[in-house]
């Protein structure tokens, strides 16, 4: 007799979901698994089932369950799935969608035991490089040995197995199921796949075109599966009106007139039973007879402040000829057809609108863009191009509630602050942030300050301004830190203060929320044409600026972006570092190229990342790939300068080697400790590196964060593009 645990989380509620429960083996499964009773009644003694609800979020109906229990020894999740992912609910879990759903996968680990089994029972999830990454990140988030199959699950005569070999730790996965239920089940875990690409196609306007998707386009594993299709526009709209799609026979078929000349991406969808789907897009082309240019793209309004260089170019799609083979010229005036100002210039090869507006240059202009073809037919386009002082205006809504524009206001206006420190007398390290708020009350999302939620909701939407170091080295002065922030015009703004910790360590428990500090009316003073906020021990001054905003810094104030993103450039950055230490260790500070903000290394030029953040051999692949000519030491209270260069089209990452120099992590000595920007890479999964201004970083050198005093190094770097 079976003593099973059933929970159905069905389109009702049920109060068993928020019950606590004794189990400690506990099975999801999705009911869009075919004869999912089969399984439900097939499993093992002592083991909770939950069959989740297919219309909501797979991911957060697992969570909330896992919120009632402690010590899960095993952690069962059978679905439908494909290298990567698993289907759940109405969502997938992804390696692209891992970080997304982080935070809630790492209080999983709240509540599994220390070595719990978290095992993934979809078709192929373990395939391919992309699905063994998925299953070694789900690891790291929830501290379960993970292991999935990298074959079809399920029965045997349909060619599966119920063997789960990619795994992330040396176990024998144990199954939920009696073995007899397993050899009986007569289906696989799989989903509808693309077998063969749909080809593009070409079509001629008015004459009728007629395609058939092949019949070996789509596969699906389960034999006994009757796939229906369907097609749409690639965005989901529905096909033009001319065009017919047959779902019986798969053909499309129709006339194209005029109006249909150019391309369009159709995609088919291919459903299985269960409604899970796969889908592919291809091309048609429609040709047609000769046509006058066409206006795509409406040119963007443009603004210029006095004094500094405009520069825009038209964008390559702004305008088109649906003729083939026609060649466009074009020419600008103002809208009423007089010259452009003598400031302005136009390159008609180029498309490139540039000059220098002075003082007396101050409105706007109605500037006329017109293309014109071998034929003499023409489009055209107007924008408006604003010259204006344009230095941002801060204003006190009220209390602590500030507004951020531009004089004019523009859509797409971008107001900029400049962020300084007036004194520091902490003796502790603390984190100045800013979010936005949706109104002149504060609120977000509906949350008014001091509700219930409302220190998360910041938290979440806020960027990092800067660290305030306690204690300074030698040589290092708080003037030369550079604060330069954008927000787009007319944005809402607070602030709050770390105490002793980040705002990633108050998100993730490590911190209590008390340890947030907001501004408030009655710490805040108007100064100049900005304010300053007074934290007790730390005072800023926050004043609108017509600063730039430094190149590399797209990505600083983001979760562990204390990177410099290059990504934008086209041409070398030469970069001038100023080096700072304040520690009894001779420590080593390089920067390495990182393929995107989650820190995986490209080790064979592909641009895809093959080694990723916490895997084996990242700090040595690090070291070893790290810019040659940046190899950044200083003596103890000593300032050192160095110049570098970084590669265009980059994303770079700094890490420091505590008492030693590369060759010594090359080499394999395991005495020597490599810290990076990213926490998965470190080994005590400890922050070692600040962001103490635009492109600063300060870096702590003792495990586990040591005396958290960030000044062992502090790196400067200022960044100059080199002209082609």
């Amino acid at each position: 007799m079976s003593d099973t645990i059933r929970i159905a989380i069905a389109k009702e509620p049920t109060q068993d979901l928020y019950e606590q429960i004794s189990a400690t083996h506990l099975v999801f499964i999705d009911p869009k698994v075919e004869n999912y009773q089969s399984l439900v009644a097939g499993v093992l003694p002592n083991t909770s089932v939950v069959v989740l609800d297919p219309d909501q979020n797979g991911i957060e109906q697992i969570s909330q369950v896992l919120a009632t229990h402690r010590e899960i020894n095993s952690l069962h999740i059978v679905s439908h799935g494909a290298p990567g992912q698993v289907y759940l609910g109405n969502s997938q879990l992804s390696y692209q969608s891992l970080n997304h759903y982080a935070w809630q996968l790492m209080d999983w680990a709240n509540v599994l035991s220390a070595d719990a089994q978290l095992l993934l029972y979809g078709c192929e999830v373990g395939q391919t490089e992309q699905g063994k990454a998925f299953v070694q990140r789900l690891s790291e988030l929830t501290g379960a040995v993970v292991a999935a199959s990298d074959h079809l699950t399920g029965s045997n005569a349909l060619g599966g197995n119920w063997e789960l070999k990619v795994s992330t730790g040396a176990i024998v996965p144990t199954l939920a199921f009696q073995p007899k239920v397993m050899a009986a089940y007569a289906s696989v875990l799989s989903v509808p796949v693309v077998a063969n690409a749909i080809q593009d196609q070409e079509a001629t306007e008015d004459i009728f075109f007629n395609f058939t998707v092949p019949a070996n386009s789509f596969t699906d594993a389960d034999v006994d599966d009757i796939l229906t299709y369907t097609a749409t526009l690639e965005n989901d709209d529905p096909l033009p009106n001319g065009l017919k799609f047959n779902p019986t026979t798969r053909t499309f078929s129709g006339t194209p007139e005029n109006q249909d000349v150019g391309s369009i991406n159709i995609k088919v969808t291919a459903q299985d039973g269960a409604g899970e789907q796969a889908s592919d897009v291809f091309k048609i082309t429609i040709n047609n007879v000769n046509d006058p240019p066409v206006l795509v793209k409406e040119i963007a309004d443009q603004q210029v402040t006095e004094d500094t260089l405009f520069n825009f170019t038209i964008p390559d799609d702004t305008f088109t000829d649906p003729d083939v083979g026609d060649i466009l010229t074009y020419t600008a005036t103002l809208e009423n057809d007089d010259l452009l100002p003598t400031w302005l210039n136009f390159n008609p090869t180029t498309l490139t609108f540039s000059g220098n507006p002075e003082n007396e240059d101050i409105g706007s202009l109605n500037i006329k863009v017109i293309a014109k073809d071998v034929a003499g037919e023409q489009a055209t386009d107007v924008f408006k191009l604003a010259v204006a002082d344009n230095t941002a205006v801060v204003t006190q809504i009220t209390g602590d509630i500030f507004s951020v524009k531009t004089k004019l206001n523009i859509k797409g206006d971008k107001g900029k602050l400049s962020i300084k420190i007036r004194n520091n007398t902490s003796k502790e390290v603390n984190e100045l942030n800013v979010f936005t708020v949706d109104d002149e009350q504060g609120r977000i999302n509906g949350i008014a300050p001091g509700a219930e939620g409302y220190t998360q909701a910041a938290l979440l939407r806020s960027k990092v301004v800067f660290s305030a170091l306690a204690n300074l080295p030698n040589g290092f002065n708080l003037a030369d830190l550079k604060n330069i922030l954008e927000f787009d015009s007319d944005t809402k703004l607070r602030f709050y203060l770390v105490s002793n910790s980040t705002t990633q360590s108050v998100l993730s428990g490590k911190t209590p929320f008390s340890s947030v500090l907001f501004s408030s009316a009655t710490n805040n003073d108007i100064e100049g044409q900005g304010f300053s906020l007074n934290f007790q021990n730390l005072v800023v001054n926050i004043q609108p600026t017509n600063q730039e905003v430094s190149l590399g810094t797209g990505l600083q104030g983001e979760y562990q972006g204390e990177l410099i993103d290059l990504r934008s450039v086209t041409q070398s950055v030469t970069a001038e570092f100023a080096v700072n230490r304040e520690a009894a260790y001779n420590n080593f500070v390089g920067f390495y190229q990182v393929a995107d903000q989650n820190g995986g290394i490209d080790t064979n030029g592909d641009g895809t990342a093959d080694i990723l953040v916490g895997q084996a051999g990242y700090a040595e692949a690090a070291v070893r790939g790290r810019v040659a000519g940046i190899d950044l030491v200083v003596g103890n209270q000593g300032t050192a300068n160095y110049t570098g260069t970084f590669e265009p089209n980059s994303l770079f990452a700094p890490f420091i080697i505590v008492d030693g120099k590369p060759d010594a992590i090359l080499n394999g000595n395991a005495n020597k400790n490599v810290y990076f920007t990213f926490l998965g890479a470190n080994s005590d999964k400890v922050d070692h590196i600040r962001l103490l201004g635009n492109n600063t970083f300060g870096f702590e050198d003792l495990a586990n964060g040591g005396d958290k005093d960030y000044n062992d190094v502090i790196v400067q770097v200022n960044l100059s593009v080199n002209l082609a």
